[in-house]
């Protein structure tokens, strides 16, 4: 199932935005991460609240659309921002 197709059966139409946002932390290991995660926005205080925390399953507060170790390259970058029509992506970090 695409991401658009998990919106169109979770969101009412009209009634709820999506942002996107891309979360930055580290590994277990120390290596440094990134995710971007479709998130309501109704859910979007809670999940900074989580961050803040430390402890976060962003899954409980979005959708995972991309994810890896280090920086998001360049085509990722493009990906998001030309896939999901994306003007502005919400930096988050992970404490």
């Amino acid at each position: 199932m695409s991401y658009n197709n998990i919106i169109a059966a979770k969101q009412p139409r009209n009634t709820k935005k999506v942002e996107i946002h891309l979360i930055r932390g580290k590994s277990l290991a120390g290596i440094p991460t990134y995710a971007y995660l479709a998130v309501y926005q109704h859910r979007v205080r809670d999940l900074k609240l989580s961050l803040m925390r430390n402890a976060t399953d962003l899954e409980k507060y979005g959708v995972i659309i991309e994810s890896g170790f280090g920086e998001p390259d360049e085509a990722t970058q493009r990906y998001i921002r030309n896939e999901y029509l994306v003007r502005e992506i919400k930096e988050e970090p992970m404490n």
